[in-house]
């Protein structure tokens, strides 16, 4: 991203992304520009995800409402927002123990967090 103009949209996804397809992306990205966000992370309710791919072994997040995954894919939206991912990092370091990664994001709520339905 350090070498792309400041200005410029970034979607950054893996290399071995089970879930994507133009679809996905389109969705994704039609999502991320429309929310008004400096940057957006993608993440899927996990049944679907595991029964469309079952045996694969995820980083579930679980919420009062429902289970998620990640989807490894990430939107950059402006200047502002390619810092998230520096901060991200540190986050996912910590994804196997969830009081760690609340003392990075905080006890307090001050995050937006927007659940979209899924494509």
């Amino acid at each position: 991203m350090q070498t792309l103009p400041e200005q410029a949209l970034v979607l950054l996804t893996t290399a071995d992304h089970a879930l994507l397809s133009t679809r996905v992306v389109d969705y994704f990205c039609a999502q991320a520009c429309q929310g008004g966000c400096d940057a957006m992370v993608g993440a899927g309710a996990l049944r679907p995800v595991a029964a469309a791919y079952p045996g694969i072994k995820r980083t579930v997040l679980k919420f009062q409402d429902n289970a998620y995954c990640s989807c490894n894919l990430f939107a950059f939206l402006t200047p502002r927002g390619r810092r998230v991912a520096d901060f991200w990092r540190q986050v996912e370091q910590q994804r196997k123990h969830p009081v760690r990664m609340l003392r990075i994001l905080g006890w307090t709520p001050c995050y937006a967090i927007s659940w979209a339905g899924s494509p």
